[in-house]
C-alpha cells in the first residue's frame, strides 16, 4: 500500500472524518506565510498594472484574506469561496476565482470533513462542468484545474494524515504520563498509609513511654516500659525495612494482620502507658483477611489516638463476631487539653479508616460523646 493509499484511509476512517487534527504550530506559521506573500503579490500587481479592472482590486484580496478563514471556519470559507465564485462570473473573472477555488482544495481535504469535501467536490465539478460548457474555460484548462485540484487534495489529505497520527501519539503519550502520574500517587498513599498505621503507632508508643519513664518509681513497670520500647522499635525497624527493600513494583507492603495479635499488643501497649483496659470479644463467626485487617488497622489507630488525647483511666474495647455483622467499640475518657503532650496530629488516619471500612460496606465513626471519645466500626463478614 502506497503513502496515498495510506492517507486516504485514514481520512475515510470513522475516527478521522468528523474531527480533523488541530493544526500545530508549523502549519499554521507556514498557510499565514503563504497567504500573506500572496496577499503582497496580489496588491503588488495591482500597483503595477493600474489599469486592472475594479474585480482585480476588490476580488483579489478578498479571495487571498479568504484562505485565513479556513483557519477559523472551513465551512464559512468554502461558502465564501463559492459566493466569489458565482459573483465573478458577470465580471469575467470567474477562471482567476475557481484558480483560486482549486487551490483550497489542500486546505478542505486538511481541515473539513467528509461532508464538507464532498459539497467541495461537487461545486468544484459542477463549476468547472459550467464555465466550460459556456466556453469560458477551455479543454486545456479544465484538465489543469482538475489536476491541481487533485494534486492540492492529496497534498492535503497527506498532511492531514501525518498530522493525524502525531497528535495520536501526543493522545497517547498525555495519557501514559496521567496513568503514571496515578501510580505514583498510588504508591505514594499506599507507603503513607503503613507508615501512618503501622509504624507511627510504633513511634507514638515509644515516645509516650519514653515520658511516663521519667515519672514511674514502680521498677517492674519501668522494665515492662523498656521492653515495650524496644519491641515498638524493633517492629518500626522491621516495617522501614520491609518498605525500603520491596521485591517488585506489585509487591504490596502488608503485614500480615492477625487480629488477636492485633488485640493482644493494643492492650499491652495501653496497659504499659497506664491505662486500664477492660477487653470484651465474642469471635465465634470466622473472618475473612480483609476484615481481620481492617479490624486490626483499628485497633492500632484508636490505640495511637488513645496515647495522644486520651485522659488516663480505663478504656473499654468491645469486639463482637457472632450473630450479623462484626461490631467494635473502643471508649476512652478525652484529654482536657489535647496538644497538651505535644504529640502533633492532622486526621489523617481516621480519614483513611473510614475508606477501607467503606470499601469493605462498612460503617466506621470517631466522635466524641460527653467526656468519653467513642469508636464504631461495622462490617460484614465476609
Amino acid at each position: 500500500m502506497t503513502w496515498a493509499q495510506t492517507a486516504v484511509t485514514r481520512l475515510t476512517s470513522s475516527q478521522a472524518n468528523d474531527i480533523a487534527p488541530p493544526l500545530n504550530r508549523a502549519e499554521r506559521i507556514t498557510i499565514g506565510a503563504i497567504i500573506a506573500a500572496a496577499l503582497v503579490v496580489s496588491v503588488g500587481l495591482l500597483v503595477v498594472d493600474p489599469e486592472a479592472g475594479l474585480a482585480s482590486y476588490i476580488l483579489d484580496p478578498v479571495l487571498t484574506l479568504t484562505f485565513a478563514l479556513f483557519l477559523v471556519s472551513p465551512w464559512g470559507a468554502v461558502a465564501l469561496l463559492a459566493v466569489a465564485l458565482a459573483a465573478s462570473v458577470p465580471l469575467d473573472f470567474a477562471g482567476e476565482t475557481l484558480s483560486a477555488f482549486t487551490v483550497a482544495a489542500g486546505l478542505v481535504t486538511r481541515l473539513g470533513t467528509v461532508r464538507l469535501i464532498s459539497v467541495y467536490g461537487c461545486v468544484l465539478l459542477l463549476s468547472t462542468a459550467a464555465l466550460s460548457w459556456t466556453a469560458r474555460i477551455d479543454g486545456a484548462g479544465v484538465g489543469f484545474i482538475l489536476l491541481f485540484a487533485v494534486t492540492s487534495g492529496v497534498v492535503g489529505i497527506a498532511l492531514r494524515a501525518a498530522r493525524g497520527s502525531e497528535h495520536g501519539f501526543q493522545n497517547r503519550l498525555a495519557e501514559r504520563e496521567k496513568t503514571i502520574r496515578e501510580i505514583q500517587r498510588e504508591e505514594r498513599l499506599l507507603i503513607a498509609d503503613e507508615l501512618h498505621d503501622v509504624i507511627a503507632h510504633d513511634l507514638t508508643a515509644i515516645a509516650m513511654q519514653a515520658r511516663m519513664m521519667d515519672h514511674q518509681d514502680d521498677p517492674a513497670l519501668r522494665v515492662q516500659a523498656q521492653r515495650e520500647i524496644g519491641d515498638s522499635a524493633r517492629r518500626a525497624l522491621s516495617d522501614l525495612r520491609r518498605l525500603i527493600a520491596r521485591d517488585g513494583a506489585d509487591a504490596r507492603p502488608e503485614r500480615v494482620v492477625d487480629l488477636c495479635d492485633a488485640l493482644e499488643s493494643t492492650t499491652r501497649t495501653l496497659e504499659t502507658a497506664g491505662y486500664l483496659v477492660d477487653t470484651f470479644t465474642n469471635l465465634s463467626q470466622p473472618l475473612s483477611r480483609l476484615t481481620e485487617s481492617a479490624l486490626g488497622r483499628i485497633l492500632r489507630e484508636s490505640a495511637t489516638n488513645i496515647l495522644k488525647h486520651s485522659a488516663p483511666g480505663p478504656v473499654h474495647i468491645r469486639l463482637i463476631a457472632a450473630d450479623g455483622p462484626v461490631e467494635l467499640t473502643i471508649r476512652s475518657k478525652i484529654l482536657a487539653h489535647r496538644a497538651a503532650r505535644g504529640i502533633p496530629s492532622g486526621g489523617y488516619g481516621t480519614a483513611r479508616l473510614t475508606e477501607r471500612v467503606a470499601v469493605l460496606g462498612g460503617e466506621f465513626s470517631s466522635a466524641p460523646d460527653g467526656d468519653e471519645w467513642h469508636v464504631h466500626a461495622t462490617l460484614p463478614v465476609r
